[in-house]
């Protein structure tokens, strides 16, 4: 359940951060990756062992930067959201 809640706090995160990681880190890893293990053929379902292996790395510095945005942007938003609706609300 923990595990589930975590990934519930932190899916706007991976909801914004996952299109740069994967177009910053992913891509040219892939590439970098293939050029490495050019004459071997496919990995596990067919998928190339560099595939495998650039999601392995990205995976976890995916959910890093998410956490690092729920931390750094989607939390202090919400608690300054909280903050300005009391504000509102009180002040009549």
């Amino acid at each position: 359940m923990r595990y589930c809640q975590f990934l519930g706090g932190i899916s706007f995160g991976l909801y914004l951060i996952h299109g740069p990681v994967l177009w910053l880190v992913g891509e040219p890893l892939y590439n970098w990756l293939r050029l490495q293990f050019q004459g071997s053929d496919g990995g596990p379902l067919g998928l190339e062992i560099w595939f495998l292996l650039a999601h392995v790395i990205t995976l976890p510095l995916t959910i890093l930067a998410a956490y690092g945005v729920r931390k750094q942007l989607d939390k202090p938003a919400v608690e300054f959201g909280h903050m300005l609706y009391n504000f509102v609300n009180h002040a009549h």
